[in-house]
């Protein structure tokens, strides 16, 4: 649904390129893969929600998260700020599209510069949200159960991803007020990361 009231220039989509402090979404799960050094990871295409600098909104960014277990830490922490808590293999995709895709959270973005060209990616996950915050990722997951959210790509996942991710699973835990699918969208092609030389 387009709300023209709502729309500002510069928030149609395109690359995030600035750090700052967003509400995050992974809206879709790219696959698995190993970096140079044997260390497994997750590809995850994520959207902002809204955050701080402003005109955001809408631009993507990929991420790697390791599962090695140096990582574990740090993957621990991003599904706390999830909303999820209960233990979950990340060997089994099924298992990887149903906790981690569509569950807004706010993240810490830095940005970093490869082969000339800026990429963000997330420095930390934080828990700590306001009224505000928890009601904005409150009406995403209200948008997206309602089959009215279409990210600023065009993913709007397919059979599979429903199978993964139900109203269920992506519906907030209220008292810590933290919300909580391969898409058959675009490849995009986002800047690469350039961080194999570490295990997260």
């Amino acid at each position: 649904m387009f709300d023209p009231k709502a729309y500002k220039e510069g928030s149609s989509g395109g690359y995030l390129d600035q750090a700052g402090v967003f509400l995050v979404v992974f809206t879709a799960y790219k696959g698995r893969d190993t970096n140079h050094n044997g260390n497994e990871f997750l590809n995850f295409k994520a959207v902002v929600i809204d955050g701080l600098p402003q005109g955001n909104k809408g631009k993507t960014f990929t991420q790697r998260m390791f599962i090695t277990e140096k990582a574990l830490g740090r993957l621990a922490a991003m599904c706390m700020s999830m909303g999820w808590s209960e233990p979950w293999d990340p060997q089994s995709d099924t298992s990887v599209k149903r906790v981690m895709l569509m569950r807004p959270f706010k993240a810490r973005m830095t940005v970093e510069e490869n082969a000339g060209k800026k990429y963000a990616r997330i420095a930390f996950s934080e828990r700590e949200t306001s009224a505000s915050e928890r009601d904005t990722m409150d009406a995403w997951v209200a948008e997206r159960m309602a089959g009215e959210f279409d990210d600023a790509s065009g993913d709007t996942g397919d059979a599979d991803d429903e199978a993964a991710s139900t109203p269920q699973d992506t519906q907030r835990e209220s008292k810590r007020g933290s919300v909580s699918g391969r898409s058959k969208g675009d490849d995009y092609d986002a800047p690469p990361p350039s961080d194999d030389d570490i295990p997260f």
